[in-house]
């Protein structure tokens, strides 16, 4: 993404020629150019000569696109269409389609493309025997010279490459396979130049019949990038067809010099234009009206097949300037997707024809640019928080911080640790006995006090007890509605419904106005996944929803719960608000898996607001996208805990104090104000959560993140009487034993590729059949955050623990490598031939 962001930033002011379309093109190679110096700068492997090509097609893409427009023209009229269709390739078979499926098959498309397309095994008795077995059923459905083309995708070695073309040319002779048969990159791309031999061996067999009517082409695919290689193919003899892979060339007008060179140098040459995996529908269009242009076309596979924008570049169209004296009059064409069946063709639509609606991006999108810059996304005037250490804990999943920011500050003191799986682990300093964690669930609080804030009830009445406000509310039996509905009426609307053992906002429906609705929601609760419990119904207080969090008689951590909105700039529109605060949550260590989306909650409330993706907001202007405060549905979190008023810190100190043996609590609590007095407004508590994620504290979305987890641990070594560091470490040396499926499954590269991204040295090496032990030194967050991940490993492991013990910092350490197994008899290998 830094190479798009560069690459696009500079395009911000250029001005464009476009009253002549030659001249517009000459202006867009030039810039292509560029774009091309850029992404050899920015290239991280020096091997690769042909970096970030999908990536330079679709920024040209962007370019011939925004002045086809600006011509009132189709892409395919800019580039210079030559024909108005272009034959497809057709879908491809594979050897291992079942036989009765393969006759349907070949049936379904004998008239509709030119060639039946296979794609091979890599195996050469198998792939002979299923292009014959295909030219037999071409042959009985009428179609006997139908030609035939193979895919092998680089999966034989010369010599075997050589062996399978001239058996090819023997079949073509003895007449098993068609006239024409083309064999596409039967040789990696490591070994291109051996595909000029191939030909030549093929072309040899042939002639040797006599027959001049018979065909084998080489086809290059993987070996066909540019001009150059090319020219570089036609050295050691050429080949005889190519397919032209824009994504692979760096762009449409870089795939047309690749089509002319070729077609120039041999104008026999079958010409194949398609896409690569992955391909979006906008892809896919400019491939047809590529096809549609180029001097020569054969075959072209262009039809989209995923929709994949999970990063992208917006460059608004005042960003770059057209200048035209005249307005083209010529009719705009664009080719579509539909048409006939063996052909595309075109139809009336300026531009590419493929409108990007930002709506399916906004939940989907990982990372952006929008040029000129969008400003950070802000809380009102909280701008948003950002963290460095979000590529660490990336790797751990979507909790990765609810199971790891424990143990990361059980090492930072120097404690060792064992893991178990993902939320689970112990730790100790080596002279008492472990303590046990899951999750954020702690040793500090007793099972009964867990057990007694799960159940609502029971912490209402103990909450009552104790003074603290709470709504007030009562219990119902599962099913006993009627009874129900006469308290809603005595306690007064609004009130809200929700199970009486419930857990993350489940079967929950607040703000309840009539009975009506209380109807409507005694059905939604029912139907969720806690529908089977007792319920509860209980008066709704108005006001925000807040976390505070509690450690022993300390509030060390408040935020606000706010649904998701987004606040406008004054040139933005919604739409690419929504884009550029999803990005910022996908730097969140704790919200990176829990977008802003746009859903039916969000199209209701711009509905409401009579707006929709494209309004533009004005400068503060709050546009709500939600109803609910719910993180994992894209609500937002804002650190409040210096403004928050200490009646309300105190009430959640006693909230805590009322539950017996509680040291860690999560008091969600309702308030119309948190910076006033609680006896001046409607409040209340309307949950205790003893086993609160951690990560929403240490990771707010606007305001200061708060260490939640460090405060924790702090107590469990005081509680426990652990000797640890005064001080957390900043720098850390980790010695791991990892058991369980480790070995003879890429587990130590995977390590070794962990390790270099996080910046991390060290070594690792198998330490028995079902072992492996690493160091790893660095920087603390990383550190632990990589030891954390080999609990998962690479996706052929299956790790069952590891031990994660602290050594002296070493001397003389650089980098990170792979090791010799240990030696029978070690320590490691002993404990686990046990």
């Amino acid at each position: 993404m830094n190479f798009v962001s560069e690459a696009v930033s500079r395009l911000v002011g250029r001005t464009f020629q476009i009253a002549d379309s030659a001249t517009a093109l000459t202006q867009v190679r030039e810039i292509m150019a560029e774009v091309a110096d850029t992404a050899n700068r920015r290239s991280e492997d020096p091997d690769h000569k042909h970096p970030f090509r999908g990536s330079m097609l679709g920024i040209e893409v962007a370019l011939l696109d925004l002045i086809a427009t600006a011509r009132h023209e189709a892409l395919v009229s800019l580039l210079g269409r030559r024909r108005e269709a272009a034959p497809r390739m057709g879908s491809a078979l594979s050897v291992k389609t079942e036989p009765n499926r393969l006759r349907a098959d070949l049936k379904k498309h004998l008239h509709t493309d030119d060639f039946t397309r296979i794609i091979g095994s890599g195996d050469l008795y198998t792939d002979l025997l299923f292009l014959e077995r295909v030219a037999g059923i071409n042959h009985e459905l009428g179609r006997h010279n139908k030609s035939l083309l193979l895919d092998l995708d680089g999966s034989l070695d010369r010599k075997q490459a050589s062996s399978f073309v001239r058996a090819v040319a023997e079949a073509v002779v003895n007449g098993r396979v068609p006239a024409e048969v083309i064999v596409e990159q039967p040789v990696p791309v490591r070994y291109s130049d051996h595909l000029g031999t191939l030909q030549r061996e093929a072309s040899a067999v042939l002639e040797e019949s006599g027959r001049s009517d018979l065909t084998l082409r080489i086809s290059g695919d993987e070996s066909v990038w540019d001009i150059h290689s090319i020219g570089r193919l036609r050295k050691v003899g050429g080949v005889r067809a190519i397919n032209i892979r824009p994504a692979r060339s760096g762009g449409l007008l870089a795939a047309f010099d690749l089509a002319e060179r070729a077609v120039r140098d041999d104008p026999d040459v079958l010409v194949f234009v398609s896409r690569m995996n992955g391909c979006s529908r906008l892809t896919s269009r400019s491939l047809e009206s590529l096809a549609l242009s180029i001097p020569k076309i054969d075959g072209a596979l262009a039809t989209a097949v995923v929709e994949s924008n999970m990063e992208m570049s917006l460059l608004k169209p005042d960003d770059l300037t057209v200048e035209t004296s005249t307005a083209p009059d010529a009719g705009p064409f664009i080719p579509a997707v539909g048409g006939s069946v063996k052909e595309f063709r075109a139809r009336r639509s300026p531009g590419h024809g493929v409108e990007l609606v930002l709506a399916g991006l906004i939940s989907e999108v990982e990372n952006a640019a929008i040029f000129p810059e969008a400003p950070t996304p802000k809380y009102k005037d909280i701008p948003v928080t950002h963290y460095d250490d979000v590529d660490d804990l990336h790797p751990l999943g979507p909790n990765g911080s609810k199971g790891h920011l424990l143990e990361r500050e059980a090492l930072a003191l120097g404690l060792n640790t064992t893991r178990y799986s993902k939320g689970a682990f112990t730790t100790t300093d080596g002279e008492h006995e472990p303590v046990p964690f899951k999750w954020s669930r702690n040793p500090l609080s007793s099972a009964a006090a867990l057990a007694l804030c799960t159940h609502k009830e029971a912490t209402r009445m103990q909450l009552q007890q104790a003074g603290v406000p709470v709504p007030q509310g009562r219990t119902f039996a599962r099913g006993d509605y009627a009874t129900a509905r006469e308290f809603a009426q005595r306690i007064g609307y609004p009130v809200v419904v929700k199970p009486s053992m419930g857990v993350r906002g489940i079967g929950v429906v607040a703000g309840i106005q009539d009975e009506e609705q209380l109807d409507a929601a005694f059905g939604l609760m029912s139907g969720s996944k806690l529908g089977y419990q007792d319920f509860i119904v209980e008066k709704h207080v108005s006001g925000s929803d807040y976390r505070i969090v509690v450690i022993g008689d300390e509030v060390i951590a408040a935020i606000q719960r706010e649904p998701s909105s987004v606040f406008g700039d004054g040139s933005s529109t919604i739409g690419e608000l929504l884009v550029n605060k999803n990005v910022a949550r996908r730097r969140n260590p704790h919200l990176w898996a829990r977008p802003a989306k746009y859903d039916d909650a969000a199209r209701h409330e711009l509905r409401k607001a009579g707006r929709d993706l494209n309004t533009v907001l004005a400068e503060g202007e709050q546009q709500l996208l939600a109803n609910t405060c719910s993180l994992s549905q894209g609500g937002d979190s804002i650190d409040v805990l210096d403004e928050m008023h200490p009646s309300i810190k105190e009430a959640s100190v006693a909230a805590v104090k009322a539950m017996p043996d509680l040291f860690f609590c999560g008091v969600d609590f309702l308030l119309e104000d948190h910076t006033k007095p609680l006896d001046e407004q409607d409040a209340g508590i309307c949950e205790l959560n003893a086993h609160a994620a951690i990560g929403n504290c240490e990771y707010p979305m606007f305001g200061m993140g708060r260490p939640v987890a460090k405060t924790m641990m702090k107590a469990t070594v005081d509680q426990f009487g652990f000797t640890a560091n005064a001080k957390r470490a900043d720098r850390l040396a980790i010695h791991l034993t990892i058991r369980g499926r480790v070995t003879g499954v890429g587990y130590r590269n995977w390590l070794k590729r962990r390790a270099g991204v996080s910046g991390i040295t060290g070594w690792v090496r198998n330490a028995g059949k079902r072992a492996v032990e690493a160091v790893i030194v660095g920087e603390t967050d990383p550190v632990t955050a990589v030891a954390a991940a080999t609990i998962l490993g690479p996706k052929s492991a299956v790790p069952t623990t590891y031990e994660a013990k602290q050594i002296p910092i070493p001397e003389g350490l650089s980098g990170f490598e792979i090791r010799k197994d240990a030696p029978k008899g070690t320590a490691v290998e002993a404990i686990d031939a046990k």
